[in-house]
């Protein structure tokens, strides 16, 4: 799990301040690949930056958008090759299940934790699926967990049509 943080997006709206916080995203292949929510590119960044658990902080390109899922794939070219988690089809899903959220925060990049059930499945046309866990946007793009450390999804803020102007804002989403 990494952090990613974007670098000259500061806008006003008016008297008000808008800057984009830090979120997260997983490393899905050595090389560099890693999936990250939409939210990273909701507004043009003069750069986007991922920061690995060692510290490091590499320069990241778009490689790839998913709007349906409200993903984007990115690559960074590391010295090394990175730890990537394994995702692998998901099968038995129950509702009612334990989950854990995972993410990154701050320049420190802090581990987030937050479990939950899994509240709801196929959800938003059968690619989603729900959990009651408490996340806020810097979870987006962590991954979702099941007790055995198998990735369930990643996180997104998912709102259905009309429910909101800035999904965002719908923390637990």
């Amino acid at each position: 799990i990494v952090t990613v943080e974007l670098v000259g997006t500061e806008q006003s709206r008016g008297d008000e301040v808008l800057r984009d916080a830090p979120t997260s995203g997983v490393i899905i292949d050595p090389r560099g690949y890693l999936i990250a929510s939409s939210l990273v590119i909701k507004s043009t960044a003069a750069s986007i930056l991922v920061r690995v658990d060692s510290g490091e902080r590499y320069a990241a390109e778009i490689v790839a958008r998913d709007n349906h899922r409200n993903l984007v794939l990115l690559k960074i070219d590391a010295d090394t090759p990175l730890p990537a988690i394994e995702l692998t089809p998901t099968s038995g899903l129950a509702v009612g299940q334990s989950t854990i959220a995972l993410g990154r925060y701050g320049i420190d990049g802090e581990r987030l934790l937050s479990t939950g059930i899994l509240s709801a499945a196929d959800r938003l046309e059968g690619i989603a699926i729900q959990t009651d866990a408490r996340v806020s946007p810097a979870f987006y793009g962590g991954p979702l967990i099941d007790l055995y450390g198998n990735v369930l999804g990643i996180l997104i803020p998912a709102v259905a049509e009309g429910g909101a102007e800035d999904s965002t804002s719908w923390y637990d989403s």
